[in-house]
């Protein structure tokens, strides 16, 4: 039977695994991994609807992840504590040749008795919180899980049942927001760390960049939110800020004599030479030849 859990990854590679524990339901799915990773690699990680959350046994020193594509880059983070995947976001991992033990599970609210009833508004989560989290009632209730999946006792169900409502009121009491409805949080701005993702997605792009809707989908965001919420974030639209951004980079790359103006162009993402010159005199009363010149930079 293949678990929720190999449903949620995508491309994971060879591998010595053993399955030292496992629980599920319709409700659930929980799992003890011991595995030694015998080649590099990298998957992406999708609970869809599920609330993931893992505890690892010891420090994952060859494990990175992050909600950005590289996690090994300055985004990425190696696991201590807690790990929290909300439903419907998407986490990068990669590692490297090692050993990693850990506990993990997957659980959908509406299927667990009570928690049905409550309303779970996981987009008000800053995803950059849900990495490492510190909270000890919660590693106990989730070491207190592992046991019983390792051993299960006496009434195994109701208490697997009763550990997950658990921890579903403390992730919701650690994260307060998660019982403000969407009109009472939404304020109709971005939050900072999604204005943060959007400048350096844009700002490292080299051609065309990134598509309106990859910068949505980056936001958790439908395309025409995102163009709304950037507006009232900071007071320009998403077009004009990309535009801004494409002319700032081109001021600097311009200070490189070795590039000619129509790599220039290529680099900041405007279909030709003609295109980059317009867009640039208007942003600068000059042509980008006449600012190269005019910073000492000529071409001879």
């Amino acid at each position: 039977m293949e678990s929720i859990h190999s449903k949620a990854f995508k491309a994971a590679p060879p591998q010595k695994h053993h399955l030292e524990g496992r629980l599920f339901d319709d409700a659930y799915d929980i799992q003890i991994h011991n595995v030694d990773w015998t080649e590099p690699g990298e998957a992406t990680f999708e609970p869809m609807n599920y609330c993931f959350l893992q505890l690892p046994y010891f420090h994952a020193h060859n494990l990175y992840c992050g909600y950005n594509p590289c996690p090994t880059s300055s985004h990425g983070q190696t696991i201590d504590r807690i790990l929290l995947v909300p439903p419907g976001a998407k986490l990068y991992t990669e590692w490297t040749k090692g050993h990693q033990r850990t506990f993990s599970c997957m659980f959908e609210l509406s299927r667990l008795g009570l928690l049905g009833g409550f309303e779970w508004c996981w987009q008000n989560i800053d995803l950059s919180s849900t990495i490492n989290i510190h909270n000890p009632f919660m590693q106990a209730l989730l070491q207190r899980l592992a046991q019983e999946t390792a051993a299960p006792g006496f009434a195994s169900k109701l208490q697997t049942d009763s550990l997950l409502t658990l921890i579903a009121f403390e992730l919701r009491r650690h994260y307060p927001d998660l019982g403000k409805s969407s009109d009472e949080f939404d304020n109709g701005k971005l939050k900072s760390s999604q204005v943060q993702t959007l400048r350096e997605m844009i700002e490292s792009s080299v051609g065309m960049g990134p598509s309106l809707l990859e910068l949505a989908n980056a936001c958790y965001l439908q395309p025409r939110q995102l163009s709304e919420k950037f507006k009232n974030t900071t007071g320009v639209t998403l077009r004009q800020f990309v535009a801004e951004s494409r002319i700032n980079k081109a001021r600097t790359l311009l200070h490189d004599d070795h590039l000619l103006i129509k790599e220039v162009a290529y680099i900041c993402g405007f279909q030709n030479a003609a295109a980059f010159t317009a867009a640039f005199r208007k942003a600068t009363t000059m042509t980008p030849q006449e600012f190269r010149e005019g910073k000492g930079f000529s071409r001879h």
